[in-house]
């Protein structure tokens, strides 16, 4: 299983060409599983970043609509949403959405949980976008606890994925939690020092990941970082932040 996560950046830049950078890059690397934040859509059907790179990589589309409110889109101020989805290359078993804490100054949060069954094994996949509020770790921990909370009642002894846009870095104490617990999550980065956003002020960030719990997985040693929009002189960038891509195996019981 090939799985990548991108935070899409909802509606910003120029979002028709990034549309298409983003459908060609992830047509050359043929993921089998795509997690996407900040997925936009307007209600009035002009705009849908799950829907338009579904149909390009012949692939299903499952969505958990989110943040809806009135947004600049193309000269016009549209009613929108800006949610999570999970595009896959065959039917869910199972899909659920999970309100996550908020607060006031950032809004709706969610956690989309959705469950694989490939060759009879079970893999459940957690699909987040975690506040990007400053100083608001205890808030990114209470959303995590509410995202493994409930995967854990789902997931039983499946094997769990958790990846996106954690808006922290494995240095944080965000991670702390992640890797505490009688089931800890394992980052198949491990020690390896990566960056998926520039700031404004040229601030490399490793704000994007892809976790494992719980079961029997085999997978190359490194996660790569791939669309990286700091390399796209020689074309349209795809997104505001670079997307994180892994290879594994799911190793039967």
């Amino acid at each position: 299983m090939r799985i990548l996560t991108l935070n899409t950046w909802k509606c910003d830049g120029a979002y028709r060409q990034r549309l298409q950078a983003m459908a060609q890059g992830l047509a050359a690397l043929a993921p089998d599983v795509i997690l996407l934040q900040e997925a936009f859509a307007t209600e009035d059907g002009r705009a849908d970043t799950a829907g338009y790179l579904a149909q390009a990589l012949s692939m299903l589309a499952t969505r958990a609509p989110a943040r809806r409110k009135v947004r600049a889109f193309e000269g016009d101020s549209v009613m929108s949403s800006s949610g999570l989805a999970v595009l896959t290359r065959g039917p869910l078993v199972a899909h659920q959405v999970v309100p996550l804490p908020t607060d006031p100054a950032d809004g709706e949060r969610i956690a989309q949980l959705v469950c694989l069954q490939r060759g009879g094994v079970r893999t459940w996949v957690a699909n987040v976008h975690l506040t990007h509020l400053d100083g608001a770790s205890d808030l990114r921990i209470r959303q995590l606890d509410a995202c493994l909370t409930a995967l854990r009642h789902l997931a039983a002894d499946d094997r769990c994925i958790l990846g996106g846009d954690f808006n922290c870095s494995p240095g944080g104490p965000e991670f702390e939690v992640l890797r505490a617990g009688p089931s800890p999550w394992v980052m198949p980065a491990g020690s390896q020092i990566k960056s998926t956003h520039r700031t404004s002020d040229g601030r490399d960030l490793d704000l994007d990941h892809l976790l494992l719990s719980g079961g029997s997985f085999t997978c190359v040693p490194q996660v790569t970082v791939v669309l990286d929009p700091r390399q796209a002189q020689a074309g349209q960038e795809a997104s505001d932040h670079a997307a994180v891509m892994l290879d594994l195996a799911v190793l039967h019981s």
